[in-house]
């Protein structure tokens, strides 16, 4: 019985280790492709293999500028090329340089198209925030305008009026004036709405 609780236990903690190596995989994904492709760089410049240098550039420019599946064929292309030199060349196929090759080629076409996608969203979620930002009313117009509605409300009905008092004609000159105060509030905040209009068309 302690043999299997300690199997499950061990089992457990496996389960576990793997659930969080998964998962720092995935959140660190495109550093470790970079990474890859830069050691790939490195590798092809030491051994004398300059043009994928500039090939894998153009495949993650490509990748960023096109899209991810032209990125590919153009991989496809520069893989096929790379083959044909080294045929012609050296009269023989470096399988182990061509795999290393399209390895990278995959690398950097994922890195641009994700870059590219990630611009996107940012680019989207900053037009979403101005979008909303533009449509809400500032503090000090909101507490304004509350503050004159309360001051109107309080001299239309006033909480301690005696039949006494005649204070109606100066109540409703003061809340009249208040209500225009209110309307040339938002007047210019539409005209400053249309002069933003404008200025952004």
């Amino acid at each position: 019985m302690k043999q299997i609780k300690a199997a499950s236990t061990v089992q457990d903690q496996s389960v576990t280790l793997d659930r969080k190596f998964v998962a720092w995989i995935s959140q660190h994904t495109e550093l470790l492709l970079a990474v890859a492709v830069c050691i790939i760089a490195i590798w092809a410049i030491l051994t004398s293999e300059f043009t994928y240098v500039p090939a894998i550039a153009l495949v993650g420019a490509v990748s960023f500028f096109v899209g991810f599946t032209a990125s590919l064929g153009v991989s496809g292309l520069l893989a096929a090329w790379f083959v044909f030199q080294n045929v012609r060349i050296h009269h023989a196929i470096d399988a182990a340089t061509v795999m290393v090759e399209v390895f990278a080629y995959g690398c950097v076409a994922w890195l641009g198209y994700r870059h590219r996608e990630q611009q996107r969203r940012q680019m989207e979620k900053a037009l979403q925030s101005q979008q909303h930002t533009d449509s809400v009313v500032p503090w000090v117009v909101a507490n304004e305008i509350r503050t004159s509605l309360a001051a109107i409300r309080f001299l239309l009905f006033p909480l301690h009026a005696t039949p006494q008092d005649d204070t109606s004609g100066d109540s409703l000159r003061q809340a009249t004036a208040e209500l225009q105060r209110l309307e040339q509030i938002f007047s210019n905040i539409e005209k400053d709405e249309q002069e933003r209009v404008r200025k952004n068309s």
